[in-house]
Order: structure tokens, then sequence, then C-alpha cells
């Protein structure tokens, strides 16, 4: 309590001399909360407005939804171009995998390899991570023209 007491004492130490006055501010002087204080406004608080009658056929329906526990899942129609999307994505996963498992085979087996070895299996897995970046590349090329096109299609409508 002691602590509380120095604190509420505590003033802000005077500008300095000659400089601006550094914005900080004002120590709380009463350290009680607004609930001990006791809160007093001056803005007059309007009663709230009544509520518009209720339509009993919608609260009868209302009332039924909320008598089921949970609704069921909702669940995207199954379509083939979903599922085409989500194979091509686990494809170039798979890829991008793939050029880092065998990145991470060479860091664990490069003292056992020879330095031909070693840069044949370094140029093959740049080749590798070349041939994945093009192939990123040129589906992002579609995809921006497909977005480019429907774009364009949404402006002339």
């Amino acid at each position: 309590m002691d602590v509380m007491l120095a604190l509420a004492q505590l003033q802000p130490p005077p500008p300095p001399a000659g400089g601006p006055a550094l914005l900080q501010p004002p120590l709380p002087t009463d350290l009680r909360s607004p609930a001990q204080v006791g809160l007093q406004s001056s803005v007059q608080v309007d009663p709230p407005a009544p509520l518009p009658p209720i339509d009993a056929p919608l609260a009868a329906r209302f009332s039924k939804l909320m008598a089921h526990d949970r609704l069921p899942p909702v669940q995207a129609p199954e379509s083939e171009s979903g599922a085409w999307i989500g194979q091509l994505l686990r494809n170039e996963d798979m890829a991008i995998q793939y050029v880092s498992n065998d990145m991470l085979f060479i860091l664990q087996h490069e003292n056992s390899m020879t330095i031909s070895q070693f840069g044949a299996a370094a140029m093959q897995v740049q080749i590798e991570a070349g041939s994945l970046q093009v192939d990123l590349q040129a589906k992002m090329s579609v995809v921006t023209s497909s977005k480019d096109a429907i774009e364009t299609l949404m402006k002339n409508q």
C-alpha cells in the first residue's frame, strides 16, 4: 500500500530549460478503481427504443433451429476441378520435397563423396531446382492470365 501512496505523490519532472516541453501523460493522483470513485457523467443517455413486434412463424422457426444441438458440417460439392487442383498441388509438393530430400542427402553424405561425385550431385540438384522453378513460373503465368481474363470479363459486364 505504501508503493501506491508513493506513486500517487509523484510529480512529473520539470521540462528542460530552454528546450521544448516533453509530452508526458499526467500521473494519476487517485489510484482507486472507477467503481470505488463512482463515475459521474454529464452525458444523458436515452432509454433504448422499443423493439419491433416479433413475427410468430419466424420465432417458431428460430426456436426449431435452436432446438438442434449442432448443424451438420457444410460440405463443398465435389467437382473434377477441385480434385484436379488438389492433385496438382500434391504433385508440386512432392516435387519440392524431392529436391529438398536430394539436397539433404548431399549434405549428409558430402564427407563420403569424391569431389566429382559431389559436383555431379550438386549439378543434379541445381537442374532439379531450376526445372521446378520453370514449372512453377509456367503455372503461375497460366493462373495470372486466367485471373486477368476473368477481371476483364467482369469489367465488361
